[in-house]
């Protein structure tokens, strides 16, 4: 009895472990440098940073940094956002991807914040309250990556592959 209940639990957890990778955003990272942390689960990348994800947006900046545990994203500095219409210039992009709400600074004449419910880029809802730690940057605890490259692939919730002279720092 023991054994089945056991093997019933390990299938329900593997059926929504293989549930929740289906449904993983892919994040398309290139920059001219991609940083992972192994002990604080972070990937950091400055210059030139490039993002796409599966659901089709791209986003450009000077720095990234995604916190592979709350499986959200930072994107700051000169960034850049394809909307549906056009290209919209703002300081700082994060995406909750967990909770489906990406919020952004855009540069307008007046200070103001855009949310984005459901991904939906065409109809930014502004002026909303945004949580507290937004745009913080993930804690990549000050010591050195255990991997560098110049490009990754996230699957939100699933996986990371470092691609493109991937370097291993062993000290």
């Amino acid at each position: 009895m023991r054994a089945r209940l056991t093997v019933g639990i390990a299938l329900v957890f593997a059926t929504l472990a293989w549930a929740n990778a289906g449904a993983a955003t892919i994040v398309r990272l290139h920059a001219d440098r991609v940083a992972f942390y192994y002990d604080r689960f972070v990937v950091e990348a400055d210059g030139n940073v490039d993002v796409r994800t599966s659901d089709g947006m791209e986003i450009r900046g000077d720095a990234f940094s995604m916190d592979l545990k709350l499986n959200r994203f930072l994107v700051a500095g000169n960034v850049w956002v394809r909307t549906t219409s056009s290209w919209v210039h703002g300081a700082a992009l994060s995406d909750f991807l967990s909770f489906k709400r990406i919020y952004f600074l855009p540069v307008t004449s007046q200070p103001d914040r855009w949310t984005f419910l459901n991904g939906d880029l065409a109809h930014p809802v502004p002026g909303r309250i945004m949580p507290g730690d937004t745009f913080a940057f993930a804690n990549d605890g000050g010591g050195h990556p255990d991997f560098t490259s110049r490009s990754a692939v996230i699957g939100s919730g699933a996986f990371l592959r470092m691609t493109g002279d991937v370097r291993t720092n062993v000290l």
